[in-house]
């Protein structure tokens, strides 16, 4: 929206995605089904260790309660101690995301702020995550792993694949790095 009215955005990596070209800490890319089309769209997170007695919890652009919930499952197997840390995220170009599909993507880009460490250049991640920590498959892969081929993204850490998924192959023009458990995914990311 502008003063002028409504102005088509052409390419919309152009207004989700910020930095491509030098990763940050605390910054994480996953591509997003909003009705039939794919976004990719940048979380971000910022982690301080906490000033006060209990660690703040701020979520914008994500369900409060389940940014909650992925922090339990990313300290129990993920081995990040975030019980002493405040944590920050924000999902940019204000959207508002339910899909679970991004809970890996929420999940990196905590762990790359608490590390103060950014994604490998060129890497994205998709994925939801169970209680028990284990990385469950999301629908449309073959698209979503498309789009980030088409804009230049080299790699995509996701979930183990079963026998029959038509993507397990990988897609052209982009490396696939399937993983079983949100504790596996920190040798592809960093």
């Amino acid at each position: 929206m502008s003063d002028r009215g409504l102005d088509e955005i052409n390419d919309s990596a152009d207004f989700f995605l910020h930095n491509r070209e030098t990763p940050r800490a605390g910054t994480a890319a996953a591509p997003v089904l909003e009705g039939s089309r794919v976004l990719v769209v940048e979380f971000q997170a910022l982690v301080n260790r906490t000033h006060f007695g209990l660690p703040q919890r701020v979520a914008s652009g994500v369900n409060p309660k389940k940014l909650s919930l992925l922090l339990a499952v990313l300290e129990r197997y993920g081995s990040v101690a975030l019980g002493e840390h405040d944590v920050f995220f924000n999902v940019t170009g204000g959207l508002t995301i339910a899909e679970p599909a991004v809970d890996l993507a929420v999940c990196a880009a905590i762990q790359s702020s608490f590390l103060d460490q950014p994604l490998k250049s060129g890497m994205a991640v998709v994925g939801e995550l169970g209680l028990g920590g284990e990385i469950r498959p999301v629908n449309s892969m073959t698209v979503r792993l498309k789009e980030l081929a088409a804009i230049g993204f080299s790699g995509c850490v996701v979930p183990k694949p079963t026998r029959r998924a038509e993507w397990a192959h990988g897609v052209r023009g982009i490396e696939i790095y399937p993983c079983e458990s949100v504790g596996d995914v920190h040798g592809h990311i960093f």
